[in-house]
């Protein structure tokens, strides 16, 4: 991450910069299941064990980079106004994987979110607070492509193709009020996601339909 920050005058303060990261994953899994039968005449028990070597996951290159550019305005000792923009663009490759067919799995999206925030100083320990912003979050490696029995033991990940990236919208209004002694705050704030990365649990009808 690079990052720079530049005084315009008294009432300007300019930040902008750049970040960026990559994720490699390499994935080998291996599990081994036993069967026992147990019979009422010989063999009286039969045991049987099958191995799978094939990864929950495909091999995969994750990486993200965005451009940013935020100006705090300071038009008077009692207000305080910022605003700032962000270019973001995330892509996702699998890669070749013994047992996967990696056709159609790869994903790119970017996405140009901002903000906007108001501080007014009502009194020298009392503040009123607002902002808007929206947000971009896309689904990372194991969300877009992991494929099987998850960690926990107790559920199966189905490999969904068709997952986007998550945004949302975001409200904040309220006070704050500061001294030596005592720090308060109300805020109301409300976050509309579209699109949300979460687990869908499947019926009875769609599980038997697998």
């Amino acid at each position: 991450e690079l990052e720079a920050i530049k005084a315009i005058g008294d009432e300007h303060l300019l930040t902008w910069g750049t970040e960026g990261f990559q994720d490699d994953s390499f994935n080998t899994d291996s599990s081994l299941t036993t069967t026992t039968i147990r019979l009422p005449f010989p063999p009286f028990e039969r045991v049987s064990t099958t191995t799978d070597t094939v990864a929950n996951a495909p091999n995969a290159r994750h990486s993200s980079g965005g451009l940013f550019a935020q100006n705090e305005w300071t038009p008077s000792a009692r207000l305080r106004v910022g605003g700032g923009l962000r270019y973001q663009k995330t892509q996702t490759r699998a890669e070749r994987t013994p047992g996967w067919e990696i056709s159609g799995l790869d994903f790119d999206d970017d996405a140009l979110v901002g903000s906007l925030t108001a501080t007014w100083q009502l009194m020298p320990e009392l503040n009123v607070v607002a902002s808007y912003g929206t947000a971009f979050r896309a689904p990372s490696i194991i969300e877009r492509l992991f494929n099987g029995v998850t960690p926990e033991g107790d559920g199966f990940q189905i490999l969904n193709r068709d997952l986007a990236s998550e945004t949302s919208n975001n409200y904040e209004v309220g006070l704050k009020y500061r001294r030596r002694n005592a720090f308060l705050e109300a805020v109301f704030f409300r976050t509309e996601v579209d699109q949300g990365v979460v687990q869908h649990f499947l019926s009875g009808a769609e599980i038997a339909a697998l």
